[in-house]
Parts: C-alpha cells; structure tokens; sequence
C-alpha cells in the first residue's frame, strides 16, 4: 500500500501545479491503482502476461484489443480515463462478431463481468463516446480464477508508479515525444520469470522513427524487448527466441529497463516481443511506445 500512498501524493502534487502528461497519465493511472488493488482483496488477479492497455482516445474514436479467453473462467474487464472522459463504454465481440459482454452506460468507469462459453480469442473494444478533450484511458482484464500469481494488483501499482516517475522526468525536462492517437501505446501485465509475450500487428500511421521502453515492477531484475518486422498481417511466430523474419531492434542488455529506438514504415506490421529473464517471483511489466 506504500505504492498506492505515493501516487496518492504524486496525485495532489499534480492539481496544485500546471498540467503535464504525467499528471494526465498519473490521473487514470490512479483510478486504475484504486480499482485494482481492491478487487484483488477479493481474490481476483490481472489474466496473464497481456492484461493491460493504455491508449490516448479523441472523442467518438476507438481502441481495441484481441487475447484469449478460456471457457467457463470468470473475467472481469474494467476501464478507466483521466479526468477529460466524459462516457467511455466497453464492448467484447467473439470470433464472430457477436457482442458477449457490454457496459454502454453514460459514465467514465466502464466495467462488465464475462464468463466466456467457449475458449477462444475475443477483441475487446474501449470507445470514447464523449469528452472533454483527448483522454488517456486505461483498461485491463482480471479473473476469479485460482492463479499462480500473487498481489497481482499491488504489483502493477509499482509499476504504474515508476511509468509516472518516467513521464514526469520527460517533463521536467522538456523531453519531445508523442503518442499515436487511437492506437495502444501501452501494453503490459504479470509475468514469470522466463516468460514472453508478443503485441503484433502493430503499424505506424506515418514513417517515423518510435521509442520503445520497457520496464517492470521491483521484481523484475532484467527485461528484454525486441521489435521485429512481420511477414504481414497475423503472420509472425510469437516465441522471443524464434528466427525472426527481420529484426528492426532490440535491447537484449541485463537490467531491469529496456530501451530502443526503431525506424517504423506505415507500410509494415510490426510485432513487439518482450520477456522477463530474471524476477523474484512474479512481476508486473509495461512496455511503452512513443514516437519522436
């Protein structure tokens, strides 16, 4: 609960002085610290190594996420955006476009339970039906189910907390970078030692060079990333070490923070691979995408 105390501070810190990006992120992030770490008293814990999302959102724009779903496991799915949103809403589609779980209510905390009938993949889609400006909005799926992790919610409290210390440094120092609107620019979740996890299909909107900065919980003592062309769309071997088609960069030195830059062309696919090669027990990871 330090974590939660910190951003606690960091929160009245940021209302008292000019808005910065950090603050915005540091508003979601704190709605996102609340929400997770009480539900995880209840028992339930973030769904694996792909089970939490940021994007930066206009008004009436939409961002989504496909991942795997098993059969008859309780999920709860949550979203939450900065002090902007106005109405955010959640709908999941399965394979067939059929929408299984849904929360269109006029609110800014959009939350529905789902417990799939089939095991398969479903995209889940966070739109921002109105606001007063872009918003960040944040999103994750979580389980009931028994899990082989522990303090799931605290953990991912760490690690909101040092991806605001990152951003309010970027401000402090008038650090020139920017997010793609309407895409996700964050992507994270808990993590084993020795375990990978794959973003693909991701595509630049214009020819430019990104940042990428992985990063992890106090758990995680070394975390790689890797960015790697894709043969095209949907075609790409997800495992860290496969022989990849081409790879665009990588940060495959020890230590607990990750960092590349890479050349990305608006005409390409693009996977983004990621692993934890030594943590005390399990961990919670982000990995960020910025562009120049």
């Amino acid at each position: 609960m330090k974590r939660l105390a910190l951003f606690s501070i960091l929160l009245l810190t940021a209302l008292t002085a000019g808005a910065g990006i950090s603050d915005y992120l540091l508003q979601t992030g704190m709605k996102a610290a609340l929400y997770t770490s009480a539900i995880c008293e209840f028992g339930w814990e973030f769904d694996g190594s792909a089970s939490f999302y940021g994007a930066l959102l206009e008004e009436g724009e939409s961002v989504s996420s496909s991942r795997w779903f098993e059969r008859g496991t309780k999920y709860n799915i949550w979203a939450y955006g900065d002090d902007d949103a106005i109405d955010l809403d959640i709908r999941v589609v399965d394979e067939d476009g059929k929408v299984v779980a849904k929360d269109l209510e006029s609110d800014a905390a959009p939350n529905c339970d789902f417990r799939p009938k089939s095991s398969g993949s479903y995209t889940v889609t966070i739109t921002n039906h109105s606001s007063y400006n872009d918003v960040f909005v944040f999103w994750g799926v979580m389980n009931d189910a028994s899990s082989p992790y522990i303090s799931s919610g605290e953990k991912c409290v760490d690690a909101l907390d040092k991806m605001v210390e990152f951003f309010s440094v970027l401000d402090d120092n008038d650090g020139e970078y920017r997010f793609f609107p309407n895409q996700t620019f964050l992507i994270g979740g808990i993590m084993e030692e020795d375990e990978s996890q794959c973003f693909f299909n991701y595509r630049a909107p214009i020819d430019t060079y990104c940042y990428f900065i992985g990063f992890g919980s106090d758990e995680v003592k070394d975390f790689d990333i890797k960015l790697t062309e894709q043969w095209d769309v949907d075609l790409v071997d997800p495992d860290y070490e496969a022989d990849d088609y081409q790879m665009i960069g990588e940060d495959s030195d020890y230590g607990a923070v990750a960092t590349m830059n890479c050349y990305l062309e608006a005409s390409e696919y693009y996977a983004l691979k990621y692993m934890v090669y030594s943590s005390q027990g399990s961990g919670f990871v982000f990995t960020l995408i910025l562009a120049e």
